[in-house]
C-alpha cells in the first residue's frame, strides 16, 4: 500500500485485468485471492516495467489512477485480495488507524531485534528500487525499521 508521491496512472487497463484474473481464485466473502507471487503477505506483480502490489494493480486496472498522496486500502482485511469492490483509497493516517482498529499496528507489538532474514529482505528490495514506504508495506514492518536498515546499508 504505497502512498504515491506523484499521481500513478496505468495504460492497457484491460491487459492488466486479464493478468490479474489469470492468477486469482474466488474465496469466501467475495474476495478474489491472488495466487501468484507474494511478498510478506501481499501480492506482487510487474506490469510494463512497473513493480506493483497486486491490490494497487487491481485498483489501477479498475479506476485508471491513484492520486498523489493516496494509497489503496483493503476493506476486507485480506492482503491478497484483488477484488476492486474491496479496495478503497486512503491516506497513511487512515491506513494506520485501520491497523490500530484491527490490532495489527506495529506500534502495538513488542520491540525486538531485527531478524537477519528481515534485514536481508529490506536490503534486497531497496537495491531493486522499492521505496522505503513500499518496503514497509510489503514486509509489514515499521517504517522506522526500514529507514534504519537502509541508512545503515548506505553508510557501509
Amino acid at each position: 500500500m504505497s502512498t504515491t508521491r506523484t499521481e500513478r496512472r496505468i495504460e492497457n487497463r484491460e491487459d492488466l485485468k486479464k493478468r490479474l484474473a489469470a492468477r486469482t481464485v474466488e474465496a469466501v466473502g467475495g474476495c478474489l485471492i491472488w495466487t501468484g507471487t507474494a511478498r510478506s503477505g501481499y501480492g506482487a506483480i510487474s506490469f510494463h516495467g512497473q513493480k506493483l502490489s497486486t491490490h494497487q494493480a487491481a485498483y489501477l486496472a479498475e479506476h485508471g489512477c491513484i492520486p498523489q498522496g493516496q494509497l489503496v486500502r483493503h476493506t476486507c482485511r485480506q492482503p491478497l485480495c484483488v477484488n476492486p469492490a474491496h479496495l478503497v483509497l486512503g491516506t497513511d493516517e487512515s491506513n494506520a488507524q485501520d491497523a490500530i482498529d484491527h490490532g495489527t499496528s506495529a506500534g502495538l507489538m513488542p520491540r525486538r531485534r531485527i531478524p537477519d532474514r528481515t534485514r536481508r529482505a529490506v536490503i534486497s528490495l531497496a537495491v531493486d528500487g522499492f521505496s522505503r514506504h513500499e518496503i514497509h508495506r510489503l514486509l509489514q514492518i515499521p517504517i522506522s525499521t526500514v529507514k534504519k536498515i537502509v541508512r545503515t546499508m548506505l553508510t557501509q
